[in-house]
């Protein structure tokens, strides 16, 4: 048999927190870095590169199913507000996002080789791109341009899947492109505003990913990847969330982008039978 190059159908083994994604997995990307100094001297030329410490992030894109073998898309969102503006009825919703980004600080590492992040913060962040219709008032850029300074405060609401997405923003603007040949459209930009006693962020619990994502985001996360089956090299070791993204558009299936970094050592190990 002739030794060919392996291709992405040969990926065997990708799971997180113990369970398989391989049925759900879009696409990934692995990538380990080593921080490095510079050790020369200025004896000699040319460098002494020094490797000081190890890390590493994984990513993916994951589709969930709304039921057997049917992806979840944009025909599965049943409900998206902002504020007290239904953008479903009328409909002006061409599209919307919802991301989640995590600041790490590091544990203490003195001897370590391998790094150790730990959440510091947290920010939202969204945005939503809509139609201008014939016989509606845009309210919302009416608002956006209010002098009152609670009006551009809104509760960002929607619903996929039956699971309910639910965070406090603000408008922080808007872009009006004009084409010819194109339909009259604006996108508003949303900024996070869920750093506040009261607030409720949805979705709540802890089970699944995403959830996980909003609620449990201390917790590390055990991952396995093996690239195609032996002879090959298993990754394993436990990550901590990084970045969830969640975007829906007209016409489109609705997969979750997640980014992990390492927490503590990874290990690769060779298996050839």
């Amino acid at each position: 048999m002739s030794n060919t190059g392996a291709y992405a159908g040969n990926l065997s083994v990708f799971s997180i927190d113990s369970a398989s994604q391989l049925d759900y997995l879009q696409n990934a990307n692995l990538n380990l870095t080593e921080q490095q100094q510079e050790g020369s001297s200025i004896a000699y030329l040319g460098g002494n590169t020094q490797g000081v410490k190890m890390g590493g992030e994984l990513s993916c894109s994951i589709f969930s199913d709304q039921s057997t073998a049917i992806r979840v898309s944009h025909l599965d969102v049943s409900a998206a507000d902002l504020g007290s503006i239904d953008l479903l009825s009328p409909n002006i919703l061409y599209g919307l996002d919802l991301s989640l980004d995590y600041t790490h600080g590091m544990n203490p590492g003195i001897g370590e080789l391998w790094q150790f992040p730990v959440i510091a913060d947290r920010r939202f962040s969204g945005s939503l791109r809509l139609a201008m219709m014939t016989d509606d008032a845009p309210d919302l850029l009416v608002d956006l341009l209010s002098g009152t300074y609670a009006d551009k405060n809104k509760l960002f609401s929607f619903t996929i899947n039956g699971v309910t997405f639910e965070v406090p923003m603000r408008m922080t603007g808007t872009t009006i492109p004009i084409q010819k040949e194109g339909m009259l459209e604006y996108t508003i930009p949303l900024g996070d505003r869920s750093g506040r006693s009261g607030v409720t962020v949805l979705p709540s619990g802890t089970t699944g990913l995403i959830a996980k994502a909003f609620n449990a985001p201390t917790t590390a996360l055990a991952f396995a990847f093996r690239p195609k089956a032996h002879p090959s090299l298993n990754f394993a070791g436990n990550m901590l969330i990084k970045s969830f993204r969640m975007s829906s558009q007209d016409a489109s299936l609705v997969p979750v982008n997640l980014t992990y970094a390492c927490q503590g050592t990874w290990t690769g190990t060779a298996t050839v039978s």
